[in-house]
């Protein structure tokens, strides 16, 4: 008998041992008995329980878990609560959703055996952590959605490894290389900077907000074409390590228009320069001139004086040629100048420069070859005559210039189409159809330097006294006149191109004011009035 009362005072003890900690758990606690019909009978719960949930579980003592907790019905717990306290098998379950009208939310379950026909579910009000998990889970794939919706290439970069964690649909598709092989390198695999200069940039970076923006740097792709990028990054703490994320933008084109924009204003800046020094030079032509006039006169009236063995007929001579060459040079400042009187007409091109071929081979010399190639039905131009002639020999010049003993000059005529977009494209041309008129040697080519320079007016890279600097301004300045433009390529030590587009003539009519004829003026004893303020009006 004394081992039977110890027996069960020990029962009762480990009972009350059992309750204490069961009221003390911060986790809900209830108790169900399995009967003999298999039913599951509540039988209590503890004041954690009763928090949880909000409700007083006395008035559920002696009811079913299906009475207590209708909400149980439609699930698979009671069946699982019935095994666990029959054959022992716990029971846990880290998301389960309740509603029973009165009560409701999700909860952590665990269901384990406490006694004989005797079960424990405990039980934890995760809701608030659920709709945490939720916001958090949504917030991602929205986060997912935008990140993997940006166009810029972006990646997210440990700062300690230097190796990328993550990277858009963007990215691998700006550098070759899939998802996970972009995740698998480091950023600086990107750069096709050497090492030692990777942190030099021709863009400084700059930093606002904690933003940091560089505006240059060189990537390359997985194919090995290097690439002008922009970099935007922010740093910040992910999981306590120290990232960044960045934005990578493929600035190619931008860089293009901007290579663009500097060309078109670097033309406009030119042909403004060109238009003032054409209003100088014309000033300068027609004063030189008349200069010219006096001087010329004033020696054929020596020399109509002199008979033809003069010895002083020599110089005089040489004084006329003087002018004469003069009065060439002033016509290249008048045509650069685009104040040359001119007379335009309807030209075959084939048929002018048809013309000249004899008169350039003496011009080159007999050991540069000159092949003449006439395109197929040029189109008609208008232009004067004797400005073709200057265009062809001052190209042929300076294409004799730039070959060294023997060599090619080619010249070549062709009809060429601009549409709107390829007028575009150039500075100062208008879609249409254009005559090409083009001289190319195989000489010694240009440098960049040179190139940009070709059309200054007085700029050569001859010798003292072998140019005057105005061949290729005075071409400039006839093709300005009519209408035209000029596009030169030349390469060191590959030669030069000069081609001349001129505008077709399409009108096939003859203007009236082409025609008309000068009436014949009868003399009388009118008398004619001459002012002039220069010493010409003595001579004449």
């Amino acid at each position: 008998m004394d081992g039977e009362k110890q027996a069960t005072g020990e029962r009762r003890q480990a009972d009350v041992s059992f309750i204490s900690i069961v009221n003390a758990t911060p986790m809900g606690i209830h108790l169900y008995e399995l009967q003999d019909d298999d039913s599951l009978v509540f039988i209590g719960a503890n004041p954690a329980a009763s928090q949880i949930l909000g409700i007083d579980h006395k008035e559920f003592i002696g009811l079913s878990i299906e009475e207590a907790f209708p909400g149980l019905m439609q699930t698979e717990a009671p069946q699982r609560y019935r095994d666990a306290a029959r054959f022992g098998t716990s029971w846990r379950t880290e998301h389960f959703d309740y509603n029973d009208g009165k009560i409701q939310g999700t909860f952590e379950i665990v269901a384990f055996k406490v006694g004989p026909q005797k079960l424990a579910v405990m039980f934890n009000d995760i809701t608030a952590r659920k709709r945490s998990e939720d916001a958090l889970r949504e917030s991602e794939q929205e986060f997912r959605q935008l990140f993997e919706m940006e166009s810029d290439a972006i990646v997210l970069i440990d700062n300690q490894t230097g190796r990328m964690i993550e990277a858009n649909r963007a990215a691998a598709v700006l550098y070759g290389f899939n998802h996970d092989e972009l995740i698998a390198m480091k950023n600086s695999d990107l750069s096709a900077e050497p090492e030692e200069t990777q942190r030099v940039t021709q863009g400084m970076p700059v930093v606002v907000d904690n933003v940091v923006t560089i505006p240059l740097r060189w990537h390359q792709k997985k194919d090995g074409t290097v690439f002008p990028v922009e970099i935007t990054g922010r740093f910040f703490e992910r999981h306590g390590r120290s990232v960044h994320i960045a934005a990578i933008r493929d600035i190619t084109e931008r860089m293009k228009a901007e290579e663009e924009k500097g060309r078109l204003q670097a033309q406009l800046l030119q042909a403004q320069k060109m238009e003032s020094v054409g209003r100088l030079a014309g000033g300068v032509a027609h004063d030189f001139n008349n200069m010219l006039g006096i001087i010329l006169g004033y020696a054929e009236l020596v020399q109509g004086k002199l008979v033809p063995d003069d010895p002083i007929n020599k110089g005089i001579q040489e004084i006329i040629n003087a002018v004469n060459r003069s009065a060439d040079l002033t016509r290249q400042l008048l045509a650069f100048a685009r104040k040359q009187i001119v007379s335009p007409k309807v030209l075959d091109l084939n048929d002018t420069v048809a013309g000249m071929i004899k008169m350039l081979r003496r011009l080159i010399g007999e050991e540069i070859e000159l092949a003449w190639r006439p395109g197929p039905a040029v189109w008609p131009v208008r232009a004067d005559p004797s400005q073709i002639d200057q265009i062809l020999a001052n190209l042929c010049v300076n294409a004799r210039d730039a070959i060294t003993g023997c060599g090619i000059i080619a010249i070549e005529t062709a009809n060429l189409t601009f549409d709107t977009v390829q007028a575009g494209e150039l500075s100062d041309v208008l879609p249409g159809d254009y005559v090409v008129l083009t001289v190319s040697d195989d000489g010694c080519g240009m440098e960049k330097d040179v190139l940009d320079n070709i059309f200054e007016p007085f700029f050569t890279t001859k010798g003292l006294g072998q140019g005057t600097g105005l061949g290729l301004s005075t071409v400039y300045g006839i093709v300005k006149q009519n209408n035209g433009f000029v596009d030169v390529h030349s390469q060191y030590g590959m030669g030069t191109t000069f081609k001349v587009f001129l505008p077709r003539y399409l009108d096939k009519s003859v203007h009236a004011a082409e025609v008309v004829q000068a009436e014949d003026i009868s003399g009388g004893p009118e008398k004619v009035l001459f002012v002039e303020d220069e010493p010409i009006q003595e001579l004449v």
